[in-house]
């Protein structure tokens, strides 16, 4: 075992889920995985979010909101209506 707990033989990296975007691993991730242990129960959201607004004209204040640097362990969310 490595010193942060990952076993010699095996190859970690953190990836980020634009990187994967349109590939087979986000399929599997985003499309089956992830949705079947939310309803589970077995996988949470978190941190919980915070939604600002709805539509395009939300985004501005979701951006000053986090400007302030008043935002902690919270997500911001702006619905955008309409969008698939």
């Amino acid at each position: 075992m490595s010193q942060d707990g990952v076993p010699t033989d095996v190859r970690a990296e953190m990836i980020h889920a634009h990187s994967i975007k349109d590939t087979p691993l986000a399929a599997s991730i985003f499309g089956a995985f992830l949705p079947a242990a939310l309803a589970a129960g077995a996988y949470t959201c978190a941190p919980k979010p915070r939604v600002v607004g709805r539509g395009l004209e939300a985004v501005q204040t979701a951006f000053d909101i986090g400007k302030t640097y008043t935002v902690s362990c919270e997500k911001l969310v702006v619905t955008l209506e309409g969008e698939a």
